[in-house]
């Protein structure tokens, strides 16, 4: 288990999948955009980015690099900031 510090908020997380939807509503928000901006700009829909940021879905490969490439980072980076948070994270 770990904990993420978000605005006065700790949330507690296990699977990869929330940690990836975390990250990526996090980078979202500090990058001032909507869900359906961001989708615009990562070629995905925002139906998908609710999805992915709700860990109700899982993220491919293809998708890392579409929402990186939405939100202006580098795939590694977002990769990065899921790791960090837990490097030991269930990835069940």
């Amino acid at each position: 288990m770990w904990n993420l510090q978000l605005k006065n908020h700790t949330i507690v997380c296990v699977e990869l999948k929330q940690a990836f939807g975390l990250v990526l509503r996090a980078e979202r928000k500090a990058a001032n955009l909507t869900q359906e901006k961001l989708a615009e700009f990562a070629d995905l829909s925002d139906r998908h980015i609710s999805l992915l940021e709700r860990a109700e879905r899982t993220p491919n490969i293809v998708t890392i690099f579409k929402a990186a490439r939405g939100l202006g980072i580098e795939p590694s980076e977002l990769i990065e900031k899921v790791r960090d948070l837990n490097p030991d994270i269930d990835t069940d």
